[in-house]
C-alpha cells in the first residue's frame, strides 16, 4: 500500500535499496534481469521529470537510456530497437503495460493519436520504418 502514494523517484529509490534476491524476484515477472528494470525506471523516471518540467522530449537523444534486453528476443523481432530516444521509452511502457494491464488499449490510443497528427517527425523521435510491426508493438 505505501508503493500507491510514493512518487515514482521514491518507489525508483526504493527498488534500488531493497536486496538483489528481491529485485531478481519482481525482475523475473517481466522475463528479464533485475539491472534491466533497474535501468528502464530510471529511464522513465528521468523521462517523467523531463515531462513534468516541461523540456522538450520528442527529439532529444536521453540521457538515461533504457537497457534492451539481451536474450528476450521479443526486444529483437524484426529489428532491435535503439535506446537513445523516445520511441525506446514508448516501446518499454507498451511491455510494461501489456503486462501489468493486459486489458489495457492504450497502444490503441496511442497509434490513433499518431494517425490524428500525421505531421509528427517519427524519425526524430527514434521511430524506425515500421515500428509498429515490431513484436513489442503486435
Amino acid at each position: 500500500m505505501a508503493v500507491e502514494v510514493m512518487s515514482f523517484g521514491s518507489v525508483l529509490s526504493f527498488f534500488r535499496g531493497v536486496p538483489t534476491p528481491i529485485k531478481q524476484k519482481i525482475s523475473s515477472r517481466y522475463n528479464f534481469h533485475d539491472k534491466v528494470l533497474e535501468s528502464w525506471l530510471t529511464s522513465l523516471n528521468a523521462v517523467r521529470n523531463i515531462c513534468a518540467h516541461h523540456s522538450r522530449l520528442w527529439n532529444r537523444e536521453l540521457g538515461y537510456k533504457p537497457v534492451i534486453p539481451a536474450k528476450n528476443t521479443t526486444w529483437k523481432t524484426p529489428f532491435s530497437i535503439q535506446n537513445n530516444r523516445v520511441f525506446a521509452i514508448l516501446s518499454v511502457m507498451k511491455y510494461l503495460i501489456d503486462i501489468i494491464i493486459p486489458a489495457s488499449k492504450w497502444d490503441e490510443r496511442f497509434k490513433d493519436l499518431l494517425k490524428f497528427f500525421p505531421e509528427i517527425p517519427l524519425k526524430d523521435m527514434g521511430f524506425p520504418q515500421n515500428w509498429d510491426k515490431h513484436e513489442v508493438w503486435k
